[in-house]
């Protein structure tokens, strides 16, 4: 697999489709341009609905197999941001890293501070003696609201029991 150290451009992504022996198609290029205009991971789905805009004819099944493709040539990282794993996140291959603690209550995705967590992963390596690449973290909990919430039913189950 290719390790892309910065975003690539239109013509680097161009070149590492045809010489993995596939084409530029015009789906393929929206995908791309999509992925390298968001700040943020998205999911299949999110991604279909935004090239839905610009192409009716695609399918979720083309996004799907494009993004499987960009993820196998490098030009796009997948993860994982919840817990149960159940859905994976793509974006375009070398940005920023970017974390978040994803909320048990409602599904809200919470930005982490990624210079926290650049920092300790940093001297966590260099302590040991590493070269540290990339990490990635999975965070849980709850969020702001959700907290508040949950802080409330415990009060009323200590008032009622």
């Amino acid at each position: 697999m290719n390790k892309i150290t910065r975003i690539p451009t239109p013509e680097d992504a161009e070149a590492l489709i045809r010489e993995a022996g596939h084409r530029l198609t015009p789906q393929r290029s929206l995908l791309l341009d999509l992925l390298r205009s968001q700040k943020t991971f998205l999911d299949a789905e999110q991604l279909y609905a935004l090239a839905s805009q610009h192409e009716k004819d695609i399918s979720l099944a083309t996004v799907y197999r494009t993004l499987q493709l960009f993820v196998e040539l490098g030009l796009v990282e997948a993860r994982y941001l919840d817990p149960e794993h159940k859905r994976e996140y793509y974006r375009i291959a070398g940005g920023l890293e970017y974390h978040y603690m994803t909320c048990r209550g409602c599904g809200a995705m919470i930005p982490v501070d990624p210079d926290i967590i650049e920092h300790v992963a940093q001297d966590w390596a260099k302590a040991h003696g590493l070269t540290l690449l990339t990490a990635h973290a999975c965070y849980t909990g709850y969020c702001q609201e959700c907290t508040k919430k949950r802080q409330e039913q415990a009060a009323r189950e200590d008032l009622s029991g």
